[in-house]
């Protein structure tokens, strides 16, 4: 039975995802950033023999160690490794700089930062056969958000997600050369607006501008994580795959 790490398991996508990933027969450990978050998935899964759920902040360097440990543990090598935790950027109107630092080095340190240091210590502990390791980024690392799809555009827009999101792109690229001679497929999933976790005015003005008129279901995205989890992503190397039901073609 194959083991995959989930980081960030508790937001929409990560529900699907592990439902997805336990039908698949995969152990699931399930790390979550709060109790909060942990109790909600533990709700969900806790009756599921294969799934276990841990508490870790990937915002403090601490988590690192912690994920290495466990790493070393027989019962808890992970074949796949997913990270979808992220931060909150700061919008582009926040006021305190002080403030808007913080935010913007935390959402680093979550969804950029951490995540590759972890997965270049676990590349360097023995007898660990990783597969893969999936980053997630998002359509606004390819393209610039637009003001006018916003009710209001200052509260909503962030430069600073969009580097990082495209910090993540660039960073799965280099991560894959680095953890090569480990055999260990690194690709990163760029994805565009999710249906479930968007309200209907933005949801409405989002779809009628793609060319299916449907934006991306969490279905959808755990779809296309359990691929690139999975030997059938063979070939795939430093990829970033966009799946945004067209958003990015225009």
């Amino acid at each position: 039975m194959n083991t995959t790490w989930l980081f960030g398991a508790s937001g929409t996508i990560g529900i699907e995802t592990c439902n997805q990933l336990l039908e698949r027969g995969d152990k699931v450990l399930a790390f979550c950033a709060s109790n909060e978050s942990k109790e909600k998935i533990d709700l969900k899964f806790s009756k599921q023999e294969n799934f276990e759920s841990r508490l870790l902040n990937l915002s403090s360097t601490c988590s690192i160690e912690e994920v290495v440990t466990l790493s070393a543990e027989s019962i808890h090598k992970p074949k796949h490794v997913i990270f979808l935790a992220r931060g909150n950027s700061p919008i582009n109107q926040v006021d305190d700089d002080e403030e808007w630092v913080d935010l913007a080095v935390t959402d680093l340190m979550i969804s950029l930062i951490t995540p590759i240091r972890i997965c270049l210590r676990l590349m360097s502990q023995k007898n660990l056969a990783l597969s893969t390791i999936t980053l997630v980024s998002s359509q606004y690392a390819l393209v610039s958000q637009d003001p006018k799809l916003y009710d209001v555009p200052k509260d909503q827009l962030s430069a600073m997600y969009s580097a990082i999101r495209g910090g993540i792109i660039s960073g799965v690229k280099a991560l894959a050369v680095a953890v090569t001679p480990a055999k260990t497929r690194v690709n990163c999933l760029t994805l565009g607006g999710i249906t479930e976790s968007t309200g209907p005015n933005l949801r409405k003005s989002i779809e009628d501008r793609l060319p299916s008129e449907r934006m991306v279901s969490t279905l959808d995205a755990a779809n296309w994580l359990l691929f690139l989890a999975s030997e059938k992503s063979e070939g795939a190397i430093g990829s970033s795959f966009v799946v945004d039901n067209g958003w990015t073609i225009f």
